[in-house]
């Protein structure tokens, strides 16, 4: 920021983003970030991930109440087109009938609210691919079929 004074104001509008370094497997590398109800007001939850091996990152079928965008593309900078991997992502209007969609090339995905998707799985991984997920609410919340006690199917909050 040039001139403090001017945007002394805004300051409660930036976020530095922290590096986060716990080892989550040696399928990402680290650091990866996070922004998950750091920045008060926001309306955007993201996760910034390089992707390095094979992996199921989400394998349960969940929905939002807000949309969500996945992005995949390369790592290697300033080509993010150069792009060497097979990614599976499942959606559908229901959590029983979805459809496999894959993934060869730098791809968006819009979720809208309310639909089902996932598992995601990145299946072949010749050159790591950028990985961001981002929610349109400002911390993580999807909704999961379970099955409870006695049997029946109930949705289930996972934040």
């Amino acid at each position: 920021m040039a001139d403090s004074r001017k945007f002394r104001q805004y300051t409660d509008l930036f976020y530095e983003v922290e590096p986060k370094s716990d080892k989550v497997g040696d399928w990402c590398a680290t650091p990866y970030a996070y922004l998950d109800g750091e920045l008060p007001g926001a309306m955007y939850n993201a996760g910034f991930q390089v992707i390095k091996k094979p992996v199921e990152l989400k394998t349960e079928p969940h929905f939002h109440r807000e949309e969500q965008y996945h992005l995949f593309v390369g790592s290697k900078v300033p080509d993010v087109f150069d792009f060497d991997a097979e990614i599976e992502f499942y959606m559908g209007d229901d959590s029983e009938d979805m459809e496999k969609i894959v993934i060869t090339k730098p791809t968006i995905i819009r979720v809208p609210r309310g639909v089902w998707h996932c598992p995601l799985i990145f299946k072949k991984v010749n050159k790591p691919v950028w990985f961001q997920a981002a929610l349109l609410y400002g911390t993580y919340m999807a909704f999961e079929k379970k099955t409870d006690a006695e049997g029946k199917t109930v949705l289930v909050c996972e934040s």
